[in-house]
């Protein structure tokens, strides 16, 4: 009888540390879900920067900007309360300040443009910096995050991760030149190294693999080999991106390539 009691005891005991696991799992999942999204939107924002800029001051499209400002916003207030949850309390001071920064770069780039139709290099270079650096800080809290939880990222999540980051990025810049005086870039610094036809390449070639290491059978096959033909529509512009520019196209099937894929790596945590 004794026995039985505790074989029963182990049982439920067991029992509670599996769905503890499970639910830890579930919200360091969604966590760096959360990071990587406010990632995403870093990019999001530069490219409707970049727009309101090509378009010397039109309303319309400052008015997408303030709606992707509002919306990155709120995830970056979201992510610093997860950081305080997590005891990340210098991830979440650096990345506080660089929003501030960033911030204020943006909003003197914005007024700029509204009082006489352009802004100067050099703010729109201070903005890029600053952008760059909430790129560095979102990267150092997803790593700490998965550090200090011990939640090791599924490699298939992670790879479809990595494409994301490289649209949005490839998109962002593409943007850029085509809304830049002379077609050239409105940033000083040469960290970022990559042109755009090196990252279409990279694009490529990546997404090519994830599929080749998936089954043909599967749901997540048809779901990339859609992707890759939405992908088909713009390799050649971002490879020739010297040559006639169709940003309308990079944004319309750049956005829905990344969305699939962020998508298709939530799905895949679940």
């Amino acid at each position: 009888m004794r026995k039985a009691r505790h074989s029963a005891l182990f049982a439920m005991l067991a029992a509670i540390m599996v769905m503890s696991f499970s639910s830890n799992s579930y919200a360091s999942a969604e966590t760096l879900q959360a990071v990587h999204k406010a990632k995403l939107l870093v990019f999001e924002t530069a490219a409707s920067f970049h727009k309101y800029q090509g378009s010397e001051g039109d309303p319309n499209k400052r008015k997408s900007v303030d709606e992707k400002v509002a919306e990155l916003k709120g995830q970056l207030a979201s992510i610093e309360t997860l950081l305080v949850d997590l005891s990340l309390e210098e991830e979440k001071k650096t990345l506080k300040s660089n929003w501030k920064t960033m911030s204020k770069n943006l909003s003197i780039a914005l007024a700029a443009i509204k009082r006489s139709g352009f802004a100067e290099f050099q703010v729109i270079d201070s903005y890029l910096s600053t952008s760059n650096e909430i790129i560095k800080s979102l990267d150092q809290s997803y790593e700490q995050i998965k550090e200090s939880t011990g939640y090791k990222v599924p490699s298939a999540v992670q790879d479809l991760r990595n494409l994301t980051v490289i649209m949005e990025r490839m998109a962002a810049k593409y943007i850029e030149r085509a809304n830049s005086q002379f077609g050239a870039a409105n940033r000083s610094d040469q960290e970022d190294t990559d042109t755009i036809d090196t990252l279409a390449a990279r694009f490529s070639k990546n997404l090519n693999k994830i599929k080749l290491t998936t089954p043909t059978t599967s749901d997540r096959y048809e779901k990339l080999s859609k992707i890759q033909t939405k992908w088909s529509f713009l390799e050649k512009s971002f490879l020739n991106y010297t040559e006639r520019t169709v940003p309308y196209l990079v944004t319309k099937f750049g956005s829905q390539i990344t969305k699939d894929l962020n998508d298709m790596a939530n799905q895949a945590e679940k």
